[in-house]
C-alpha cells in the first residue's frame, strides 16, 4: 500500500482522497491490532457511554499525533500524502485528512457510523477544499470529533465557512 499517492487537483483530487481515506478507515477498523489499541484508550470511559469513548479518542490523539502537513514531493500535479489509521500513529504525525481517517477508523472500531466533512474555508481559493474532520453518530446525534484544532471538543464543528460537504463512510 503506497504511502504517497498522486492526486488530481481541486474537486476529482477531494473525491479520490475522500474514498481512500474511507478505504483506509474500513480496513484499519477490522485490524486487530488497532481495535485492541482503540478499545485500550477508551477503557477508562464509562461503559456504553459512546459520547465519552470519543472524548477519551480525541483527547489521546491530540496529545499523541502531531500535525504535519503534506510534505512538498511533486514536480507536477499533487501529491496527497494518504495514510491509514496504523501509519499515521507510527509516524506520531499528519494533517487534517490523516486525522480524520484515524478517527472513523477508531469509531468504527467501537461500532459506531462515521462520515467525513469537507469546507471550503480558504478566501484566497475560494473554489478548493481546505480542510476534512471526523463526523460521528454518537448516541443518536452527530458529533464533530476533530483531531487536528487545538480547541476542539466532542460536538465542536467550524461555524465559518464558504462551503460544506459530507462524505459517507
Amino acid at each position: 500500500m503506497p504511502l504517497y499517492e498522486l492526486m488530481p487537483p481541486g474537486s476529482p483530487g477531494t473525491e479520490a482522497t475522500l474514498r481512500r481515506m474511507t478505504e483506509l478507515a474500513a480496513k484499519d477498523a477490522r485490524n486487530w491490532t488497532f481495535i485492541r489499541l482503540v478499545t485500550k484508550i477508551v477503557s477508562k470511559a464509562p461503559p456504553r457511554d459512546q459520547v465519552a469513548e470519543l472524548a477519551a479518542l480525541l483527547k489521546f490523539y491530540k496529545g499523541y499525533v502531531r500535525y504535519i502537513p503534506d510534505p512538498l514531493t511533486a514536480l507536477s500535479g499533487y501529491v496527497e500524502l494518504v495514510q491509514a489509521p496504523l501509519q499515521t500513529l507510527y509516524r506520531k504525525g499528519g494533517d487534517c485528512d490523516d486525522g480524520s481517517t484515524l478517527m472513523a477508523a477508531s469509531a468504527m472500531a467501537l461500532g459506531m457510523r462515521p462520515k467525513f466533512v469537507v469546507i471550503r474555508s480558504n478566501q484566497a481559493t475560494p473554489d478548493e477544499w481546505s480542510h476534512v474532520y471526523c463526523a460521528v453518530l454518537a448516541d443518536g446525534e452527530w458529533r464533530g470529533v476533530d483531531t487536528t484544532v487545538a480547541e476542539s471538543y466532542v460536538g465542536w464543528e467550524p461555524t465559518k465557512y464558504l462551503a460544506r460537504g459530507e462524505w459517507r463512510v
